[in-house]
């Protein structure tokens, strides 16, 4: 069974380059992997991860280029208009595969699931964060059932229309700022409504920084860091981490690519 991987790529190679050992190494068939479709928000990025992945033996595609990073929505789309595989794998740069994906696409498609992805709520409760001041706060906070987050979404072509992530035009979001919808949220809206057909995976706060296990039901399926991106921007006047915590936030992510395996 064949999937293509979407990512978009931003400003952190590192964690691109152990990413893609993570889908190498945890993956049962590496011929499951048609190809990975990018994003590519830096376009002096673009040379070396498209080297990084065929490192790996990977076929690569850039089919996106340095779009505004506050809407993703149009990167999404573009990437998954140019998959071609029946199933697709949206993730991120910063997420790392824990279990075989590729058994779990097969595993939906006997089960008749059409889309799965981590339900976009969890909380920072995880005692490794105990000193910082997100400690204990909302990191995800979606106020309509459905709602995936984009980090592991798996998407089955057949039944999901182009440019899936758009709003449609007419429907008002349910609710703004940490209530609120992300912009590419359009995607539970334009799916099947019969709920039988979805699957949701759950996010429990990792060990590492701020980021995110997502798990389906008891089985661990990848570790979502969050703000690998983002450091130097939620730094600058007006974001909403201080120094301290990015400088906290880049050592874990340091110690989290230096155990993952």
């Amino acid at each position: 069974m064949k999937f293509d991987i979407c990512i978009p790529v931003n400003n952190n190679l590192d964690c691109l380059r152990v990413a893609i050992y993570g889908w190498a190494t945890y993956i049962q068939d590496r011929k499951s992997i048609r190809k990975f479709i990018l994003h590519i928000q830096n376009p002096s990025e673009e040379l070396d991860a498209v080297t990084i992945i065929k490192e790996y033996g990977f076929d690569v595609e850039v089919v996106s280029l340095g779009t505004p990073q506050e809407n993703m929505v149009h990167p999404m789309n573009r990437m998954f208009n140019a998959c071609q595989a029946k199933w697709v794998v949206m993730a991120e740069q910063d997420v790392f595969i824990c279990d075989a994906i590729d058994r779990i696409v097969y595993d939906m498609e006997t089960q008749g699931f059409i889309a799965a992805g981590p339900i976009d709520t969890f909380y920072y409760d995880n005692i490794n964060a105990r000193n910082q001041t997100a400690y204990g706060r909302y990191a995800r906070l979606s106020g309509e059932p459905g709602h995936y987050h984009s980090s592991l979404v798996i998407l089955n072509k057949d039944f999901v229309p182009p440019n899936p992530f758009t709003i449609p035009e007419g429907y008002t979001m349910h609710g703004v700022g940490l209530f609120g919808g992300e912009l590419y949220h359009g995607l539970r809206i334009n799916i099947d409504k019969d709920k039988s057909k979805l699957a949701f995976f759950r996010q429990q706060h990792a060990a590492y920084g701020y980021g995110a296990d997502i798990l389906w039901g008891d089985l661990k399926l990848a570790t979502h860091l969050y703000y690998s991106s983002h450091q130097k921007v939620y730094t600058d006047p007006g974001g909403h981490l201080n120094h301290d915590e990015a400088a906290w936030l880049r050592n874990e992510e340091i110690r989290f690519l230096k155990d993952y395996d």
